[in-house]
């Protein structure tokens, strides 16, 4: 279970000198934890309607959206881009250091804010403007190059969710596929500008896991319980924005974002829950186990170079 004292080392019991954790070592690595991110173009159907220059416009949000990303996490990869929205992704497993997880939130608010910018000195292009959402999901990889829905091998029945490998025209191409890939499809919806959306997974593994340094609680709001399609048995999901400074209103809402928009009228109205109601959320709903569980398995890959290399001197004593 994960401990509510963000203490990270309790659950991982890590102690260089059990045998037992090092046989298990290759299985828990074995388990691929990705996070992904999505960043979207607003404003940019009835630009593309009206302004000559878009294919720039879009090519360089493209462009802008991956480079900063790259710099700050080089692990990064493009998922795929969908109209006027770039997908990415990055696991776990590659970081160059566990602490790197945590500050996720902020550097895609940096970005965010800056690629939004940049484009906005673009001539024509003033009134776009950039959502992005975070979401996180264990997903088991799929090595066949002739993947076939119908036909999945029983090996992989059982995963929640895939990482599949498709061969198209001659062209490795990686694709997602899964409950947690709808989820984080649902949530963007509730994007909105100088906020980042952020799915319950992801925000309980943040909030129950985080060092004792980490300010990350107060950067993380409980906004709404919204109805998704398909998810969750269709109870209400938390819907979670990030933001850096709750302390101050307006919260960076502009000063009409109350009347068009229903969630900005609620956190100005102050109708919000801290992360800490999470746990009940996930208590209510008889999730408590799976996402424990999850954060575990999250905790022990995200952990897995420190071991790695703590075992390696224990075996040179």
């Amino acid at each position: 279970m994960a401990s509510s004292t963000g203490n990270r080392w309790t659950d991982i019991n890590l102690n260089v000198s059990d045998v037992e954790l090092a046989k298990s070592y290759n299985e828990i690595v074995t388990k691929n934890i990705y996070v992904f991110f999505s960043f979207d173009l607003v404003g940019s159907t009835k630009f593309k309607t009206e302004k000559t220059n878009w294919p720039y416009v879009i090519s360089y949000f493209y462009d802008t959206v991956y480079k900063k990303l790259k710099y700050l996490i080089p692990q990064i990869k493009v998922w795929k881009y969908l109209g006027d929205e770039i997908l990415l992704y990055v696991s776990i497993c590659d970081f160059d250091s566990p602490s790197v997880i945590y500050m996720i939130p902020d550097t895609v608010y940096s970005i965010q804010l800056k690629v939004a910018e940049s484009i906005q000195k673009i001539p024509e292009a003033k009134k776009l403007d950039v959502k992005s959402t975070i979401w996180m999901a264990g997903v088991q990889a799929v090595e066949s190059e002739k993947f076939n829905l119908s036909n999945i091998p029983q090996t992989y029945q059982n995963y929640k969710n895939l990482k599949v490998k498709l061969n198209v025209e001659d062209q490795d191409q990686v694709d997602f596929l899964g409950p947690d890939m709808d989820i984080g499809f649902r949530i963007a919806k509730f994007a909105f500008h100088h906020k980042i959306v952020l799915s319950a997974d992801f925000a309980y593994f943040l909030h129950f896991t985080k060092p004792e340094n980490c300010d990350i609680d107060e950067k993380l709001q409980i906004v709404s319980f919204e109805i998704l399609k398909g998810v969750w048995n269709e109870q209400y999901y938390p819907i979670i924005w990030y933001y850096p400074d709750w302390e101050t209103k307006p919260y960076g809402f502009f000063y009409a974002d109350h009347k068009k928009n229903e969630i900005a009228e609620r956190v100005l109205s102050e109708r919000v829950e801290t992360i800490d109601e999470l746990e009940n959320v996930y208590k209510e709903l008889e999730k408590i186990d799976e996402i424990n569980a999850f954060v575990n398995e999250c905790n022990r890959v995200n952990y897995s170079k420190e071991r790695d290399f703590l075992l390696h001197l224990e075996t040179r004593k």
